[in-house]
């Protein structure tokens, strides 16, 4: 049962820019930390959450997640870092492929649809439902309080446009606007009713 007489906030967070010289799409190879300038993107993020109360943090594993949610975390004086799998990186055999190669061969980065994702990839909607099922229960576990919470762009993508009631099809994630490294959404839920707006984007520096 939704919580009914308090409204739950949870910033939704992008990880800062990778190091990544090979230019790959590194999906979720270990190994791929943030740049200077990812570090940078995330300090500007982490001094826009500073003053909204956040009692928890949550993160993704991989480690470009961490180390985002570490520089966070050491703003916000919190004691720890709490690791979800639910908020993990897409699931595609594109992973470890040249980007170059990518743009010539799936110009969309499709790894969603026929006759792009292979058998064991992750659908858009395996990925919807782990992310609402995530939220559900930060709804459930933390009612009237604010949280923050790191993953990655398709997924943020995916779970915005699950709120947003848009049709998980390609044009959902890849038109218009994609989130920015650093960039943070704000999710309210009240009585199970959900809404999502963009509220900070790092400046380029």
């Amino acid at each position: 049962m939704y919580n009914t007489t308090e409204m739950t906030t949870i910033y939704l967070i992008r990880h800062g820019e990778v190091e990544n010289p090979e230019q790959i799409l590194y999906g979720r190879l270990s190994g791929y930390g943030l740049s200077q300038k990812g570090r940078r993107e995330i300090s500007q993020t982490a001094n826009f959450l500073q003053d909204k109360n956040i009692t928890t943090l949550y993160s993704s594993p991989l480690e470009r997640a961490k180390e985002s949610m570490e520089i966070i975390k050491e703003k916000l004086s919190l004691p720890t870092v709490i690791l979800d799998e639910n908020l993990l990186e897409v699931k595609t055999s594109f992973q470890g492929q040249p980007l170059e190669l990518l743009r010539k061969t799936n110009s969309d980065f499709d790894w969603f649809f026929p006759p792009y994702r292979q058998e064991n990839d992750e659908t858009m909607e395996q990925i919807r439902d782990r992310m609402l099922l995530f939220l559900a229960e930060m709804d459930k576990k933390y009612p009237g309080q604010t949280i923050a919470v790191l993953s990655h762009g398709d997924p943020l993508m995916i779970v915005k446009a699950a709120i947003e009631k848009r049709p998980m099809n390609l044009a959902a994630i890849r038109e218009g606007h994609y989130l920015s490294h650093g960039e943070v959404l704000k999710v309210t839920i009240d009585q199970g009713k959900r809404s999502v707006t963009t509220v900070f984007v790092p400046e380029e520096r």
